[in-house]
């Protein structure tokens, strides 16, 4: 009955139980054999729910965000933008932290949950309103997803750092955030360079890209240089990261 409650989320936990079960002398080695087989039993169990734990939760930040009213067309097809856009950011983590664990899956697939709840428009224009939309949109985030994980049972551990990651705490120095912002960026060359190319002069387009560009880490900069990008925007990356380009 024990073992089938299990919601630990890393090894080390459940071999440090095992460790304060096994005991000493020869009551340890007597049940020495009895404890690999339930610790065997116990990881299988563990793994198996928080892998359901993570479906769990993924499907309901979608239910969610296919509430977005906001339409984007992804491959000749209309869906809810921030329910494509969780999708889009999810599979750049794949490719970029195929070992990811639950916090950086969640928060990378809900870091935009319900965006479209407080509009630019609710603050001042300029860089200070847009900083303080910004600030107020990571809040939201945070405690939207903390309530979803809460309510589906999960550990506070794993929601803390959920909500740490969506907030971008210690961009740089953690390399989950930085994970995390290198998808936002990645996603933002392949989905959003031509629209922005098609509404703003050059020196702005450019003066955005070099700023994404610099956010980025070395590895997400080489999956950028293999986009499958539209010729014209490909020619326009390169020029625009050239030294002395404007």
């Amino acid at each position: 009955p024990e073992a089938s409650s299990c919601t630990c989320s890393r090894y080390s936990r459940v071999a440090s139980t095992f460790r304060t079960w096994n005991g000493t002398g020869r009551a340890r080695a007597r049940r020495g054999i009895e404890a690999q087989h339930v610790r065997s039993s116990r990881i299988v169990i563990c793994i198996v729910k928080i892998t359901s734990h993570l479906k769990t939760v993924i499907e309901a930040i979608d239910v969610i965000n296919s509430a977005d009213p906001h339409q984007i067309r992804i491959h000749n097809e209309m869906r809810p933008k921030e329910l494509a856009h969780a999708a889009m950011v999810s599979a750049w983590i794949e490719r970029l932290r195929p070992d990811a664990d639950d916090a950086l899956r969640i928060a990378a697939h809900g870091h935009h949950i319900r965006r479209w709840a407080i509009p630019r428009s609710n603050y001042p224009a300029g860089r200070r309103g847009y900083l303080r939309w910004r600030q107020a949109l990571q809040e939201l985030h945070a405690a939207t997803l903390a309530g979803v994980m809460t309510e589906l049972g999960f550990d506070k551990s794993i929601t803390r750092r959920v909500q740490d990651i969506v907030r971008k705490k210690n961009l740089r120095c953690d390399a989950d955030v930085q994970a995390l912002e290198d998808a936002l960026c990645l996603v933002f060359l392949e989905t959003q360079l031509s629209e922005l190319r098609s509404k703003h002069p050059n020196h702005i387009v450019v003066n955005a890209v070099r700023k994404t560009w610099c956010k980025m880490s070395t590895h997400a900069q080489a999956l950028a240089n293999d986009l499958d990008l539209p010729p014209d925007d490909q020619e326009f990356l390169a020029q625009a990261l050239e030294p002395g380009s404007s």
